[in-house]
């Protein structure tokens, strides 16, 4: 592992705490991530906006980050998001827009700092599966489905209990 950039070094340093990675070497982790860089964010300063397209993914190392969803309103012929809501409020070594960032599908939510001089690492992970990078994809997408599963049951359990307040 040759000249690596302060952002892939962090990357690789902090790789065990975040569930996306752990299960991952350090070179496996190279070999399905790239265009790692850092982005720093002020308060209430918009990550991305719903709907919007994205390919990157992102760690929280600093600060915080609010994921919130609105509802689609139509005034005329022009549609936005209105009344948005929070979903969560991330901490650091949260991952995040990862869902958009392997199924190249819109954003489901957006995302903006909620903390000033909030520090995020991010990230592309590499969509050319080789018969030499397979078993990594396979190892990262077995953790991915993992951790989809475990957002989708926290988000039904706190609509279940919304619904009951």
């Amino acid at each position: 592992m040759g000249n690596l950039s302060n952002a892939e070094n962090t990357l690789l340093k902090i790789k065990e705490h975040i569930p996306f990675f752990a299960h991952l070497s350090d070179s496996e982790v190279l070999v399905i991530t790239h265009n790692v860089q850092f982005k720093r964010y002020n308060k209430f300063e918009m990550i991305f906006e719903q709907d919007s397209k994205g390919n990157e993914a992102y760690i929280v190392l600093r600060g915080k980050v609010n994921i919130s969803v609105g509802e689609l309103q139509r005034v005329g012929l022009l549609e936005r998001f209105t009344e948005f809501k929070t979903i969560v409020n991330l901490q650091p070594k949260a991952v995040f827009g990862e869902m958009s960032a392997i199924t190249g599908e819109k954003r489901s939510a957006r995302a903006s700092a909620y903390a000033e001089d909030t520090m995020l690492l991010s990230f592309k992970i590499d969509d050319n599966i080789s018969s030499e990078n397979a078993k990594v994809f396979i190892k990262l997408y077995k953790k991915l489905i993992e951790i989809l599963s475990d957002k989708l049951r926290k988000t039904n359990q706190t609509a279940l209990n919304n619904n009951r307040s």
